[in-house]
């Protein structure tokens, strides 16, 4: 059973942002953006102190009761997200081309998680102002409770989080995700009531709640950012009784448990020799009388995507001309203007430039192929020139085949 209170630890958390962020594009500047303002988080205080108290110096009248508080603007942005705002919210998501099933879903759960988040907030805020008599309380003590509140804010927001089906992947990483800003808002609340007898109790709960309208927008854009890093990582989940993702096809796992690690060791040996930018071992195999090929092993170059969860049961009538070819020819080096339309959109899709297919055989039949795809051109036509290619690609062939090799039973 999973513990609401768990937070991710610090090895969770850092690689869950390397993840999103290697390949240096939208992700990584939101994350130096995010990380400078947590490197800076008490120099940002410090300064913040310094508006606040010019502030003060110049309105010293500055005072709000708790009969104010519940008049708020943070109540008002949140009446205005929960009741039109979430309803016209329509988040950009990148996907296949025959995925906008799961793009719509992401954004039908994204809207959940938003709701959940806001409404849980609202009923927090507006429970704090009517538990506790702020005009007689002292402020640490407003302050220790108002941090208790936020604590018990999350908890429940992960129990309803878990009550709507919202996938354990997403919320794991929403978490991550949303950790800095989370922390530096705390740290903003135990800053406005460090101000000692200059304002009174009801006053440092108001320019709390200030911060916290503020929070509103963070947590919105660090949900997108969220919706859009996650990628395929859903698409065998289940939201609110349903599936993410009703074309997900099922990985087709190795013969044997054991033969992963071998093999990924070895794809890494042939990235490193051949210069490509992802690796795939796949496996042809007859199904309703139909000839199928899925990626079984796969490895890539540090900030390339995987695409192994996507060539999974594609049907060989699309793509005879590549088995045909491999037949008659063996090995396959072209770039990708050589494909055909169903196969160039799913090369493209892939971000390919240039592609290696050598067939894996069994007996003089193709039981399967190595496929390399380069994203770069550049490193595609430099491993062409290898006058051993044919060679070093036959090694390698010759390696992997026992580990796709089935039981002949084998239901596919």
């Amino acid at each position: 059973m999973t513990d609401l209170t768990e937070v991710p630890t610090q090895t969770d958390f850092w690689l869950t942002i390397w993840n999103d962020i290697k390949d240096f594009g939208p992700s990584f500047y939101v994350f130096i953006i995010v990380f400078m303002l947590w490197t800076y988080k008490q120099s940002i205080i410090e300064f913040a102190d310094k508006i606040f108290n010019l502030i003060i110096g110049k309105k010293k009248d500055l005072k709000f009761s708790a009969k104010q508080l519940a008049k708020h603007q943070v109540f008002k942005d949140l009446d205005y997200w929960l009741d039109t705002g979430i309803k016209s919210i329509q988040i950009k998501i990148n996907v296949h081309d025959d995925e906008e099933e799961y793009a719509k879903n992401k954004e039908k759960m994204a809207k959940e998680v938003i709701r959940i988040i806001f409404e849980t907030f609202r009923d927090t805020l507006t429970k704090f102002i009517s538990e506790n008599d702020l005009d007689n309380m002292d402020d640490d003590v407003a302050c220790a409770y108002l941090l208790d509140a936020l604590k018990k804010n999350t908890i429940t927001e992960r129990q309803k989080f878990y009550e709507k089906d919202i996938p354990e992947k997403f919320i794991h990483k929403f978490t991550v995700v949303n950790t800095m800003a989370y922390d530096l808002i705390r740290a903003s609340v135990k800053n406005v009531f460090q101000k000692g007898n200059v304002l009174d109790t009801p006053t440092k709960v108001y320019l709390a709640f200030n911060t916290f309208d503020g929070y509103l927008n963070i947590i919105f854009n660090n949900l997108v950012e969220c919706v859009n890093t996650i990628n395929g990582d859903l698409k065998s989940e289940m939201f609110d009784g349903q599936p993410m993702y009703r074309a997900y096809k099922t990985r087709l796992r190795p013969p044997h448990a054991t033969f992963t690690n071998i093999v990924k060791d070895k794809l890494s040996q042939v990235l490193s020799e051949t210069y490509a930018s992802r690796a795939n071992v796949i496996k042809y195999f007859k199904k309703d009388n139909d000839i199928y090929h899925s990626s079984v092993y796969e490895v890539v170059k540090s900030g390339v995507t995987e695409e192994g969860g996507n060539m999974q049961m594609i049907d060989d009538e699309n793509e005879k001309n590549v088995l045909n070819v491999m037949k008659a020819n063996g090995i396959i080096v072209a770039d990708i203007s050589k494909f055909d339309n169903i196969t160039l959109n799913r090369l493209v899709v892939r971000g390919v430039k240039g592609i290696i297919i050598a067939p894996i055989t069994d007996e003089n039949n193709i039981d399967g192929a190595l496929v390399l795809d380069y994203m770069s051109k550049e490193s595609f036509d430099k491993f062409c020139k290898n006058k051993e290619l044919d060679k070093i690609i036959i090694e390698y062939t010759d390696y992997l085949k026992p580990y796709i090799a089935y039981p002949e039973n084998y239901r596919f």
